[in-house]
């Protein structure tokens, strides 16, 4: 008896964020019952993907009769003492694993005490990663109230932190964590709140007026006085 492991003799070309491929399967494998099949598949990419493969698009698991290993960009498949029950059509896949990455990093920012403050920043990763933000190494729920901020999310991979009306000590350096199941990432940010400058400056200028307005009443009563005469 011979088992008959049917591979799609095609050539496959693909290109994601993180890996451009050229995928290249070696051709049907047929083989005696009994002994063992060596199944292959050609993948180029930088960086090195990371393979699955499956049986009638059941995924295989790597253990028992069943092996994988590497041999350079040729990823291969070995299957122990094969039967007529192993044949069918075995197909090699990328495994999505891609750690978390800023595509765009949360800028620098100011705000004016009172004024709302935005943070926003662009992330990949497969599965879609976890966001935490933090400031200056504590977490926001740890140190501001609930309704001082909100997170959130958006399509394509945005993610955002907003500060409702900022405060004095809201100033200081935010930075956004990012993990999945494959590795973690991370980005920081300054938040400047105009708070003491503004006041002063302000202060300045209601204390000149104040004191413009001081000298002309002072002059305008000058003036009064010498234009008036006494007749004893």
């Amino acid at each position: 008896f011979r088992a008959v492991f049917v591979i799609p003799d095609t050539h496959i070309h693909t290109h994601t964020h993180t890996h451009s491929l050229a995928c290249l399967y070696l051709g049907p494998v047929v083989v005696q019952s009994g002994t063992d099949a060596v199944l292959k598949c050609q993948i180029g990419g930088d960086p090195r993907p990371a393979v699955i493969w499956e049986r009638n698009n059941e995924k295989i698991d790597p253990q028992g009769r069943y092996r994988v290993f590497e041999d350079g960009n040729v990823y291969n498949l070995i299957i122990s003492a094969v039967t007529t029950e192993d044949s069918g059509q075995y197909i090699c896949k990328l495994r999505e694993e891609n750690k978390p990455r800023f595509l765009i990093k949360p800028l620098s920012t100011r705000a004016g005490r009172g004024e709302d403050a935005v943070f926003s920043c662009k992330l990949w990763g497969t599965p879609r990663p976890e966001v935490v933000w933090e400031k200056d190494g504590r977490k926001l729920n740890e140190i501001f109230e609930s309704t001082h901020f909100s997170v959130g999310y958006q399509d394509g991979g945005w993610f955002q932190l907003k500060i409702f009306k900022t405060r004095a000590p809201d100033g200081g350096v935010y930075t956004c964590k990012a993990r999945n199941e494959f590795g973690e990432a991370l980005a920081g940010a300054v938040l400047l709140v105009d708070g003491k400058s503004r006041s002063f400056s302000e202060l300045k200028t209601h204390i000149a007026n104040v004191t413009l307005s001081f000298v002309l009443i002072l002059l305008s009563l000058k003036a009064l006085v010498e234009s008036t005469s006494l007749v004893w």
